[in-house]
């Protein structure tokens, strides 16, 4: 779930990006509605696969994560990964992470990206004093 999260969350930080006027964004945001306009034909699901697929890669190109909270946020998606896919393990092993796992991934999400305005990087107000 906490994949899930991540992924809404830098989809709607980007199409407020967007709605704000980013170029890029809008870009974006128009591959998005069509995928969307696709629906749950096998068309628009490979569309929202491929974009799933590049959301960190977005979230660093448009500074809302820097490069180590993109390899934070990979090892979040790898773990979904292993959840979903059962057979991707040898001899049918279900992949169960440890409830201290589950909770690091919750915490890494949140205090990488769940946390923060959708702006940039270097449009953010700092944090820290």
């Amino acid at each position: 779930m906490t994949w899930s999260a991540v992924t809404a969350d830098i989809i709607t930080k980007l199409v407020r990006l967007a709605d704000d006027g980013d170029g890029q964004a809008v870009f974006f945001r128009t591959t998005l509605t069509e995928a969307q306009k696709k629906g749950l034909t096998k068309e628009g699901v490979r569309a929202m696969q491929a974009i799933e697929a590049s959301l960190l890669e977005k979230a660093v190109e448009f500074e809302l994560i820097d490069s180590i909270g993109s390899r934070e946020l990979e090892r979040i998606r790898e773990d979904r990964n292993l959840c979903a896919h059962p057979s991707l393990r040898m001899l049918g092993d279900v992949y169960e992470p440890r409830p201290e796992v589950a909770r690091g991934h919750l915490a890494v999400a949140l205090t990488t990206l769940l946390t923060h305005p959708p702006t940039q990087a270097g449009h953010r107000p700092h944090l820290h004093p």
